[in-house]
């Protein structure tokens, strides 16, 4: 399962980075949506937890879970919500073993278990996304990179901590 110890390592820093980005939203604007139809920063952070919560039986022989999790009622608790959640989903991807070696039902169709624990992972990238894009929506034109994290995560050992940067740059 060496695979899935990579995929672990991406959960981490995903989170991590989603948590900063959210500091990059202004505090009045995190239930803001474009449109009516639209998920708020508070509630994507919500879907992102559930969907981790969701796979989170897999890793012990069962199936998925699809109990909503409610909205974090501030940036704290989405913070720390979201830090527990991935914390459980990639310790869970470190241990996995051949309990994923089976076919789950996915509502669907049949997904193969160690492919579907990897859906939380996209899912996470993919919400990621939109908060980046709900901050440019609100006129922040800036690509925030948590640096720190960046080189934790995919960099060699590092003695030398490095600051937080923003950039325009497009990366």
């Amino acid at each position: 399962m060496e695979d899935l110890k990579a995929v672990a390592r991406v959960v981490r820093w995903g989170a991590e980075s989603l948590a900063f980005q959210f500091d990059k939203l202004p505090a009045d604007k995190l239930d803001w949506k474009p449109n009516p139809a639209s998920k708020s920063a508070l509630e994507i952070v919500s879907e992102v937890i559930r969907v981790m919560d969701m796979v989170q039986p897999l890793f012990e022989g069962g199936e998925f879970r699809t109990t909503p999790a409610p909205n974090p009622a501030n940036l704290e608790e989405a913070k720390e919500r979201l830090a527990e959640a991935a914390a459980r989903l990639a310790d869970g991807l470190d241990a996995a073993g051949p309990e994923l070696e089976r076919a789950v039902d996915a509502g669907f169709g049949p997904l193969w278990g160690t492919h579907a624990v990897m859906f939380a992972m996209v899912d996470l990238l993919h919400h990621h996304g939109q908060i980046t894009y709900i901050q440019s929506l609100l006129g922040d034109a800036e690509n925030h990179m948590d640096l720190p994290s960046v080189l934790h995560w995919f960099g060699p050992p590092q003695e030398a901590a490095t600051e937080a940067v923003s950039t325009d740059a497009g990366i």
